[in-house]
């Protein structure tokens, strides 16, 4: 029997739509003072997203002085919800009974009783679609589910029934609730909600890094027998939709997979995993974090840069960390070198593909120097970014542009395979081709595609 496609709390029926989440009674507060009056909380998209809140106050209000200490915290409280104030203004409405403030939640705004419960509910902005298992809505059927696990948890994520959300974000842009989650405890046991917080740092880097751009669980609840008993109204960070840009294929992987394990669970487990050691989510999560960066910044120079910065990173935890290579060593390694090093840790090819003509051509042995492989591309063109000199073999911005996007490959590659990911993999420099499995994976044990 077919499950039940995850109906959400909210909802965006178009890209930008504005949520909202609460109409009533507010009262900001602080140490000195506190002031009340009707307003309201909504989810707002742009310029970012954002929990944002509007009350209708008298004109006795006058601006809160800065504080004066950490405890001196501007706290905004409704009928049974609180949040802290991270930013706000007043307004004059032109009527002289009343005055408006506005401002912004900073983190969230938490709602109900904090009690043990069930599951979660969540939703997710601006993930890519995929076609995934078959759950059934109304009288129909999706193939919208993709099934997560980990030792600890069991994650359903269900595409909206919207089919047009995607190609309405392609055209306009911004922001759209494009996916709902459910995360229960393997064990079956009450989720406590002090668990709440690192499992949602988890998912949101685990999304990202799904999407190769950021996103997460956004508006949280926690369900029990049926009923909702906290929320936790938060809009997390997610970056704008400007198209499909993921390695994620849109097919699900079928047949029989490495280890009898899903491929992105594998992903999941290995987010959850960092957190047990104190040095590891902060150096990972940076990495991540240049990772979606470079990926999504428009500019050739910033997005070299700073995959070349995760790329480094990242080749420190493998060589040194992992392997044990001394920190004076790896320091007298050049940075292609410490590339075709990692590179060569997960049998990632060292050549330029023909596919970027470019860079290729570029490549070759010239009057500017000798033939050079894809590491000592991306190096080369970091440093004449950094360093530029009036003569220098990049100097064509397309062959920097293809640069850019090797660059991305190789830490994305290099990222997935040290979270032991074994599916297919989209190729960012030749989206035409057909999803395939990586380097390190032999392709009679890998993952088919449908």
């Amino acid at each position: 029997m077919r499950a039940k496609i995850l109906q959400g709390i909210y909802a965006t029926s178009e890209p930008n739509e504005e949520i909202d989440l609460y109409s009533g009674k507010l009262i900001m507060s602080w140490p000195n003072g506190s002031v009340e009056g009707d307003g309201t909380i909504k989810l707002e998209w742009s310029p970012e997203p954002r929990v944002h809140f509007h009350l209708v106050t008298n004109p006795e209000f006058r601006r809160v002085p800065p504080p004066s200490s950490n405890d001196d915290t501007l706290v905004l409280t409704s009928t049974n919800g609180k949040g802290t104030v991270s930013t706000f203004g007043e307004a004059f409405t032109g009527d002289p009974s009343k005055r408006i403030i506005e401002g912004q939640i900073n983190q969230s705004f938490e709602v109900g009783n904090p009690a043990p419960v069930a599951s979660i509910l969540f939703h997710v902005p601006n993930f890519p679609d995929f076609l995934g298992k078959q759950v059934d809505i109304g009288n129909g059927v999706s193939a919208s589910r993709m099934e997560i696990e980990s030792a600890k948890w069991h994650l359903n994520l269900d595409g909206i029934p919207n089919v047009d959300i995607h190609r309405q974000l392609s055209e306009q842009g911004g922001f759209a609730i494009t996916h709902v989650g459910e995360v229960r405890r393997q064990d079956d046991e009450p989720i406590q909600y002090s668990e709440v917080e690192e499992l949602m740092v988890n998912l949101h880097w685990y999304f990202s890094m799904l999407r190769s751009e950021r996103t997460g669980p956004i508006l949280v609840a926690g369900i029990h027998e049926g009923e909702t008993i906290w929320e936790r109204w938060e809009s997390g960070i997610t970056s704008p939709w400007l198209g499909r840009r993921s390695w994620l294929p849109r097919f699900p992987p079928v047949g029989k997979l490495p280890a009898d394990s899903d491929p992105t669970s594998v992903v999941f487990q290995y987010m959850c995993e960092l957190v047990k050691d104190p040095t590891g989510p902060n150096s990972f999560e940076m990495i991540i974090d240049w990772y979606t960066q470079s990926v999504t910044n428009s500019n050739i120079a910033t997005r070299g840069i700073l995959a070349q910065a995760g790329i480094e990173l990242l080749a420190w935890l493998e060589l040194v960390e992992d392997v044990g290579m001394s920190a004076d060593g790896f320091g007298r390694l050049t940075a292609a070198d410490q590339l075709r090093l990692l590179l060569s840790s997960a049998s990632i090819p060292i050549d330029v593909p023909p596919s970027l003509p470019k860079l290729y051509a570029t490549t070759r042995k010239s009057s500017d120097g000798d033939e050079i492989d894809g590491p000592g591309a991306v190096t080369e063109i970091r440093n004449s970014m950094v360093h530029p000199k009036k003569k220098a073999r990049f100097g064509d911005p397309i062959a920097m542009l293809e640069g850019s996007f090797l660059a991305a490959r190789y830490l994305e590659l290099s990222l997935l395979h040290r979270c032991g990911y074994a599916g297919r993999v989209m190729n960012r420099t030749n989206w035409s081709e057909s999803a395939s499995v990586p380097p390190w994976v032999k392709p009679e044990t890998g993952v088919e595609d449908r």
